[in-house]
């Protein structure tokens, strides 16, 4: 999904059949305006082929960091359900943003074996908040999306942020979180990984 400007590609990695088709929900998240939709089916390797082309107009305002994206499946039930098991009773954005922080910093452990893979490129595996929440495992970025997508899913806009930050004098690529507190009127930034 593109629109005029570079900076504005999305890629999504979806599940489809022989013929092009997918069954989820993709938003059109930067703005109203005119987007060319390719759709690609995965041959082998990185080997692609092309199945559909679209220019498509979005005539609705979405706001991307409330929406379900690319490993933040903050409209699957599962998610919703625990969102609110966690938040139960919380009553402020800042209580429900600290909830969601705490449970998923208590509850779920760091995969160094993942880790690993991923250094090497050689995992192949899941990533994102189902994975996470199926697991109660992953890197920086399992604990990020999963975090977005309890908190987008009780209406809590949430960024994913990833950049590079220093541990121990070797540079690493992290994934942190950002969240809307409306009352506030500010974002919280917190990191569930540490």
């Amino acid at each position: 999904v593109e629109t005029d400007k570079q900076s504005e590609r999305e890629i999504y990695y979806l599940d489809l059949d022989e013929d092009g088709f997918f069954y989820k929900k993709v938003y059109l998240r930067h703005g109203v305006k005119d987007y060319n939709v390719s759709v690609l089916y995965n041959v082998e390797g990185n080997k692609y082929r092309y199945v559909h082309k679209y220019n498509m107009k979005n005539t609705v305002e979405v706001n991307k960091f409330l929406t379900s994206y690319q490993d933040i499946d903050s409209e699957d039930v599962r998610i919703i359900s625990k969102a609110k098991e966690i938040t139960k009773g919380k009553t402020t954005d800042y209580d429900r943003i600290k909830a969601v922080y705490e449970w998923v910093s208590q509850n779920h452990s760091y995969d160094y074996d993942k880790k690993d893979k991923l250094k090497n490129k050689s995992y192949n595996g899941a990533s994102g908040s189902i994975y996470m929440l199926l697991n109660k495992k992953g890197v920086c970025y399992d604990y990020a999306t999963l975090s977005a997508a309890l908190l987008r899913s009780l209406n809590i806009p949430t960024q994913v942020v990833v950049g590079d930050i220093e541990i121990n004098g070797e540079l690493i690529r992290h994934a942190w979180n950002k969240a809307y507190d409306s009352e506030k009127k500010k974002w919280i930034v917190f990191d569930t990984t540490f």
